[in-house]
């Protein structure tokens, strides 16, 4: 019966787009953030007020020659070794040729782990962070991201990922865990809000960021958020990216922060935001622009009411959607990596192993 209601939320969370909230513009001073979140009265920790029921939802070279929307491409199959661990490949949609414009589309996809990074991470472990928890940080695009490894049947990694199963094994229970600081809606802003907590499970004005990490004490967490409001320009979304990256730090959380395959803004100033605050604070980059760009149109599929915004995921016959993300996460099927979806899932995976293995050292 309860799977029977995961198939049933699956397949209307597939068919219907993310719905924007009507979220208020938050415009925060630059001071740390850390001071700017709503803590609990005293700092002292508490459990959650209810239980949380768990809801279900691709490294490194260069990928192929750019190709516009309305062209159709093949799949490419590389496989490098990634800079960041001894023991972790990572395979691409990439070819070692193409140099894009930008320096910021020909960054690995796989993170480099700086020692800023790894400070932060032993920091957290000393203060009660986790070491098995990772948390979603980001918009209706994250409701079900990775959410498919927590389920042993609904995926496979074949020979050339099976080196990650150590990682999904470490990590079991947060892949398909609902994150208080994810959903339909939220954005860099709205994830500041104590308007839009979980009132159930956060304190009085507390925001989501603060209440997610209070809660669940991640040592490391994925921030990844897509939808904005198109007529801002990408300095208001920095500064709300900036006190969510400091917020993180503060709290002893790895930020690993995401590109997005979409161009919706037409400059790709969010993603070059997002990249100047990696840098800025030395945290982990998952580039996942450069993992979906060589996909066909891009990973992207057109929408009349958003665009080039959601992701592919493949469909006709070969598509089911029998588990979380569909039945094509199987990463030694061809047919399932002309999509983006299952690169998504796949190269969050990969950037997850590369710090939790790199923050240890």
């Amino acid at each position: 019966m309860r799977i029977g209601i995961i198939v049933l939320t699956l397949l209307v969370f597939m068919v219907s787009a993310c719905v924007s909230e009507q979220s208020p513009d938050i415009f925060l001073e630059k001071t740390s953030a850390a001071a700017s979140m709503q803590e609990p009265e005293g700092g002292v920790s508490e459990t959650p007020l209810k239980n949380q029921t768990p809801k279900i939802e691709p490294s490194e070279t260069n990928p192929p020659q750019t190709k516009t929307l309305s062209e159709k491409g093949t799949q490419n199959s590389g496989g490098t070794v990634s800079p960041t661990s001894s023991e972790t490949k990572t395979n691409t949609p990439a070819s070692q040729k193409t140099v894009y414009p930008q320096p910021w589309m020909n960054m690995p996809v796989v993170p480099e782990v700086s020692n800023t990074a790894k400070e932060i991470y032993q920091r957290g472990l000393e203060s009660g962070n986790d070491p098995r928890h990772f948390s979603k940080i980001g918009d209706c695009q994250s409701e079900h991201l990775l959410a498919v490894f927590d389920y042993p049947d609904w995926y496979s990694l074949g020979e050339t990922y099976n080196h990650l199963q150590p990682t999904i094994d470490h990590f079991q229970g947060s892949f398909r865990r609902d994150s208080l600081a994810v959903g339909g809606g939220k954005n860099v802003a709205t994830v500041l809000s104590p308007l839009h907590a979980n009132q159930a499970m956060c304190f009085p004005n507390e925001t989501p960021l603060a209440c997610e990490l209070r809660v669940h004490k991640p040592s490391l967490a994925i921030i990844s958020f897509e939808e904005w409001w198109s007529e801002k320009p990408a300095d208001v979304y920095e500064g709300h990216l900036r006190t969510i990256v400091e917020y993180a730090i503060s709290q002893g959380t790895v930020p690993i922060l995401a590109t997005k395959a979409d161009n919706v803004e037409g400059d790709h100033s969010i993603n070059r935001t997002i990249v100047a605050v990696a840098k800025e604070y030395e945290v982990p980059l998952w580039n996942f622009w450069r993992a979906a760009h060589p996909l066909p149109d891009h990973g992207l599929y057109y929408e009349e009411e958003w665009g080039w915004f959601h992701l592919t995921y493949g469909g006709g016959d070969h598509i089911h959607f029998e588990g979380p993300g569909g039945d094509c996460n199987h990463f030694d099927d061809p047919t399932c990596l002309q999509y983006a979806w299952p690169w998504r899932n796949l190269t969050a995976l990969q950037s997850i192993n590369a710090v939790w293995r790199d923050a240890q050292n």
